[in-house]
């Protein structure tokens, strides 16, 4: 096994081998690493959580940016920028919580001919 170097929305994602598993590390294009602490079984799923936590935190910068815009404009008060920032926070964190560490982890497929119990 060997490193994993992925370019994904103008970041740098980092596949690293531990033993037989795998952990990443993101990198912006202003610097720095942002990495979940965790080691996954699969390099795929590990590369699709890296994904998503670039993403999510492509989202939440975007969407304070329009918030910020708001404020300035007197479009939205300041109250209501801080709780909407602290909502997006919390998303993004609940978010980033959520992981695949190992196949039992993965919700099961519906039995073939059964139907969806959303419907």
């Amino acid at each position: 096994m060997k490193l994993t170097r992925i370019e994904y929305r103008n970041w740098i994602i980092l596949v690293l081998p531990v033993g037989s598993r795998w952990r990443f590390s993101c990198s912006p294009p202003s610097g720095g690493s942002i990495t979940d602490n965790k080691i996954y079984q699969d390099l795929h799923i590990t590369c699709a959580i890296a994904k998503a936590l670039v993403d999510r935190i492509i989202i939440r910068c975007e969407i304070t940016g329009l918030l910020d815009t708001w404020l300035e404009s007197g479009q939205i008060a300041t109250g209501q920028y801080f709780e909407i920032s602290r909502l997006i926070s919390a998303l993004v964190k609940s978010q980033l919580s959520v992981h695949l560490e190992d196949d039992q982890t993965r919700p099961s497929p519906p039995p073939k001919n059964h139907p969806d119990p959303s419907l």
